[in-house]
């Protein structure tokens, strides 16, 4: 349990943070949901649930019949969540997905004024980070106070500029499916056999460049860093997949590139591959 001076500090995250509900004894994680409709029907998921799974191939080829989006979390759920950690804890901090990704912020901001022990925050990463920033929030405030400010500080001095990824999508029918890439650059970009890459932080979320093969991604990467943070090293890479084919690869390239980081591996919460499809990668990079 994170103890500060006497108070038990508890936290809330969402399911695109990737940490799983009783990972940590004192985070609860809230589920993201997914919208599922066609011309009959509209159902909506949580995407924690055990049974829910996504056949994207099958929605691929019906394209014109079921239309898959993000959807807002329940406020019954973000309540009881509330409600759940204000009789555990002193005070609670609420992490949200990034703005980039969602608004769902502003509806925290709104609960937040009928709970007196919760504290939302805007998080200065990709929710992804939060893998790492639990562990080191504790490690940092273990011994001292800790508040809404000297949280938000926290985040926007060590965490903000240290933090970026990219990633690979090596399907485009999703994007064009979903608008996110026209038809026409689409059938050009799959003519020419390139990738789009996908550049993100804690408030961008763009394409960014394309690549032919996961050489070609690496070595775009390898320049973006030189010139962007020549003088940060990378402490750790976090490697998001789809239980992708192509895994092994993607870990000889990053051992061979960065011998000495420590290197990670999680699956991509299914929030995130609603945007992009399912046959995509993403490295994340933590700087110091």
């Amino acid at each position: 349990m994170i103890s500060c001076k006497s108070k038990k500090i508890g936290f809330i995250v969402d399911s695109a943070s990737c940490i799983k509900q009783n990972q940590y004894d004192d985070v609860y994680v809230v589920p993201l949901c997914i919208n599922i409709s066609n011309d009959e029907t509209n159902k909506i998921y949580r995407d924690t649930d055990k049974n829910f799974t996504l056949d994207f191939d099958k929605i691929i080829k019906q394209k014109d019949k079921i239309n898959v989006t993000t959807a807002q979390t329940p406020v019954s759920d973000m309540i009881e969540a509330c409600k759940i950690m204000s009789e555990k804890y002193d005070e609670v901090y609420v992490l949200p997905i990034s703005r980039c990704l969602s608004s769902c912020i502003d509806t925290w901001k709104v609960i937040e004024k009928n709970f007196p022990k919760i504290n939302v925050i805007q998080y200065k990463d990709f929710c992804i980070g939060l893998n790492w920033d639990i562990p080191l929030i504790k490690h940092n405030f273990e011994t001292t106070r800790i508040d809404k400010n000297l949280l938000s500080d926290f985040f926007e001095k060590k965490i903000k500029n240290n933090r970026l990824g990219f990633a690979i999508v090596n399907d485009i029918s999703w994007l064009i499916k979903g608008g996110r890439l026209g038809l026409f650059k689409g059938s050009i970009t799959k003519l020419l056999g390139l990738k789009p890459m996908i550049f993100f932080n804690h408030d961008l979320f763009i394409y960014h460049a394309v690549a032919r093969n996961y050489k070609n991604f690496f070595d775009k990467i390898s320049k973006y860093l030189e010139k962007n943070f020549p003088k940060k090293k990378i402490n750790r890479i976090l490697v998001l997949h789809n239980n992708n084919d192509d895994l092994e690869i993607i870990k000889k390239i990053i051992q061979n590139n960065w011998p000495n980081v420590v290197l990670e591996i999680i699956n991509l919460p299914t929030v995130f591959l609603v945007h992009t499809g399912p046959n995509i990668i993403g490295i994340y990079f933590d700087l110091v």
